[in-house]
C-alpha cells in the first residue's frame, strides 16, 4: 500500500493540506493538482525530496486533469471555490469538474476516486455553498 501515487485535486486547501501531509506519513507519492502550482509549494516539506508535487490542473480542461491523474492509484478530488464568480462558477467545478474527474478516473483506470464537496445539497438552502 505503501509508494503509490495519489493524485490530490484541490490539495493546497483546508482538507487538503491535512491529507497531503497523512499521505506523505504514509509513505505515499502526492501531486497536488491545483491551479496555481507556486502557491501549492509550501506542501513540499511535507515530504521526502520528490514526495509532494505540485502540478497545474483546471479541471474545466480534460487534458490537464487526465495529465494530472495519469499513472495514479487513487484520486481525491477537493476542488472548490467558496464564492461563485467569472468560469470559476459551483457548476463548473462543484458539479461538472466533479464529473469530468470521476469519468476521466474511470478512463485512466484509477483504481479509487473519492470526492468530497460542500455545495448546497438542498434545492431549499440558503446558500449555494454549505
Amino acid at each position: 500500500m505503501r509508494d503509490r501515487l495519489i493524485t490530490v485535486l484541490g490539495g493546497s486547501g483546508f482538507i487538503g493540506r491535512h491529507l497531503v501531509r497523512r499521505l506523505a506519513a504514509q509513505g505515499h507519492r502526492i501531486r497536488i493538482g491545483v491551479r496555481r502550482p507556486e502557491k501549492a509549494r509550501f506542501l513540499q516539506p511535507l515530504g521526502d525530496v520528490g514526495q509532494v508535487v505540485p502540478v497545474q490542473v483546471n479541471v474545466r480542461d480534460d487534458t490537464s486533469v487526465l495529465a494530472a491523474i495519469n499513472g495514479a492509484w487513487g484520486v481525491v478530488n477537493l476542488v472548490g471555490v467558496l464564492h461563485s464568480g467569472g468560469p470559476q462558477t459551483f457548476a463548473a467545478l462543484h458539479a461538472q469538474g466533479a464529473r469530468r474527474v470521476a469519468h476521466l478516473a474511470r478512463l485512466g483506470g484509477v483504481a479509487r476516486l473519492i470526492q468530497v464537496s460542500a455545495i448546497g445539497a438542498a434545492r431549499d438552502s440558503a446558500s449555494q455553498y454549505a
